[in-house]
This record gives structure tokens, sequence and C-alpha cells, in this order.
């Protein structure tokens, strides 16, 4: 984190970071006010040199963040009373996907046999998402900027800040797309049948002019979601010794 005075109207101010030994999936923003939340944010993404966990052939960002038509000042009254009379209506806070209002982001295309890397970054402040490609597998391979041995998923569940990087292989036949959800829930938000959650969808296009394949709903609790315990990290680095307890009451 970059803490200094800030930039003052007009004015620039170059960062200059040092990435040499690091790679991932990241996203930087603004701190102040909640600047984050009215668009000053961008994904940061570090290639790395080495072989990837996971071959693949193409890769694709997919971010997903909150998005609220209220200034600061009112936002923040809903997040300090969350118990109180000022706790904000079911319909507040919508969710954008890659910039887009999230019914209405352009396709993610896919080619036959492909296999893509999606890095999936979740730049939210209040509410965490859910995103599946139902007739699709993902393989997680990194997890908050890093590696990880791979593990197979059905979906991602991803709070505030949190990035995966996930390998998809492309069905080999175009002959149906498919819809993939984005949910987006929010702890502060007073829940209402088919208003909140808020389910999100979009197309994964393998062809233009090829209908939607219609897959069964499955509820989620019979899907594998990642758990961090779950996840082990590629490198296998071993376990730092405790020279140190600390306990807190």
């Amino acid at each position: 984190m970059v803490t200094q005075c800030g930039i003052p109207p007009g004015e620039s101010f170059t960062y200059v970071l040092e990435t040499k030994n690091q790679f991932g999936t990241f996203w930087i923003h603004g701190h102040t006010r909640h600047q984050e939340v009215d668009g000053f944010h961008t994904p940061l993404i570090i290639h790395s040199r080495k072989q990837p966990v996971i071959d693949y052939d193409e890769e694709l960002l997919v971010a997903f963040e909150d998005w609220y038509t209220t200034e600061f000042n009112v936002r923040q009254e809903y997040i300090n009373n969350l118990k109180g009379a000022s706790r904000p209506p079911t319909n507040y806070a919508k969710a954008l996907i890659n910039g887009y209002d999230g019914n209405n982001t352009a396709p993610i295309t896919f080619v036959p046999g492909k296999r893509y890397r999606l890095r999936v970054v979740c730049m939210s402040v209040n509410n965490w998402f859910k995103f599946r490609i139902p007739g699709h597998k993902m393989t997680v391979i990194e997890a908050d900027g890093v590696e990880s041995m791979p593990l197979e998923v059905d979906g991602l569940s991803m709070g505030p800040g949190q990035r995966y990087s996930v390998i998809v292989t492309a069905h080999k036949s175009d002959e149906f797309n498919y819809i993939y959800n984005v949910t987006s829930y929010s702890r502060f938000i007073t829940k209402e049948e088919g208003l909140r959650p808020i389910v999100y969808t979009g197309l994964i296009k393998y062809k233009d002019d090829a209908p939607t394949k219609t897959i069964p709903v499955v509820s989620d609790n019979q899907l594998v979601w990642p758990e961090e315990a779950q996840l082990q990290a590629y490198d296998k680095q071993p376990r730092l010794p405790v020279d140190r307890q600390i306990e807190l009451t």
C-alpha cells in the first residue's frame, strides 16, 4: 500500500513499482472516500517468465465490481447503520462485469478445443460474487497472486479484493453457446426473492448463430467451490517455523 498526501487537482504523479520478483493477478485502487467504488481502480496483471502451471492458448480477463449511483456521504450512512433505519433498499448496489452493466457485457468468445486462462478479479468493496459457466469445469491455478496446484471446481466464490486464475477448456464443438452466471451478494442489503441476491448472466459465444444450450439448474451446495484450505502452493515451500506466539483475548 502507498500512503501519501493527495495529488492536487490538475497535477500528476508517477508511481514506479518494483515487480521483478512478483507475478500474478492483482488490482490497484484508491482508498479515500470510497474512490475505488467510484471507478478509481483497475486490474493489474504481471506476467511470469516461468512456464505456467498448465499450458493454455489464450488468457481473458473477467472483472466484477459493485456500482452505486449515490454519493459517498449517502453510502457511508448506509454502511454505518447496518441495523438502523438507514438500511439501504433491496435494489441498492448494482454490479458491473468488465466495466459494463452486468447483463449487457460483451460476450466471452471461445474457440472450440482451445484452453483458456480466465483471470478473475473481484474489484468490489461491499458485495461478493459467485461465478459459474454451467456446462464447463474450471481448474484453479492461482489464488491472490500465488500459483497453486491444480484444483478442479464448478465455480468461484469471491469476496472483495480476491483474485483467481482458472483454466477452462472449450468444448470441441461449436454447436451450442452457453450462459455464464454471476451472482451478487451483500450482507447489508435486505434479501428479497427475485431481487436480492442479484443474478447476472452473460454469453459464452462459440458461434454467432448457435442456439444457447439449456443446462439444468443445480443448487450451490451440490457444486464444488474452492476453499482456501484445499489450495496448495505450487512451489511447495515449507512452512516457516513459528518462533513467537501472541494470544489475543
